[in-house]
């Protein structure tokens, strides 16, 4: 893992078989960003992305529009564009992810329902939001022996 910190947070996650067998993986940077209030987020940047709603089963659908209060969401959007961004105006900013190399965005938050079942959410699910740089679940990554892969996510903060 290469990590640059400055103006913007870089990952590169670089994976080399260095086997005698095909291996095959999945990766995702997890990320849990602190929002002002998740009730009043936009996150953009995924018009026209298929998605997997694993709240329901896998149902598949394509997002329309921005997601609007993203509380009680899981999808995973398959094949969206490289920039998807946050906006938070009760923390008044914009939280930009940049990925290259990854086919999945996951966008993720219990909503209070949820929450309410878990000591470590209950009270807390207002504050956060998951947007994920993914490449997983139909999108895993073949490595034949001596093949490598990286993939690199960036995030930048900027007032709203």
């Amino acid at each position: 893992l290469i990590t640059t910190i400055g103006r913007e947070l870089s990952m590169t996650l670089r994976a080399t078989n260095t086997g005698k067998d095909p291996l095959r993986y999945e990766e995702c940077f997890h990320a849990y960003f602190d929002i002002g209030d998740v009730t009043r987020a936009t996150v953009t940047g995924l018009d026209g992305a298929g998605y997997l709603d694993r709240l329901a089963g896998d149902k598949r659908g394509v997002q329309k529009g921005d997601i609007v209060s993203p509380e009680g969401i899981a999808h995973i959007h398959v094949l969206p564009g490289n920039r998807t961004e946050i906006l938070d105006p009760a923390g008044k900013r914009r939280i930009s992810l940049e990925q290259t190399n990854m086919t999945e965005t996951i966008v993720w938050n219990p909503g209070e329902e949820v929450a309410a079942k878990s000591p470590e959410m209950a009270g807390f699910w207002k504050s956060f939001l998951c947007v994920e740089a993914a490449t997983c679940v139909e999108h895993s990554i073949m490595l034949l022996p001596g093949g490598s892969h990286a993939s690199t996510v960036r995030y930048a903060v900027t007032a709203l």
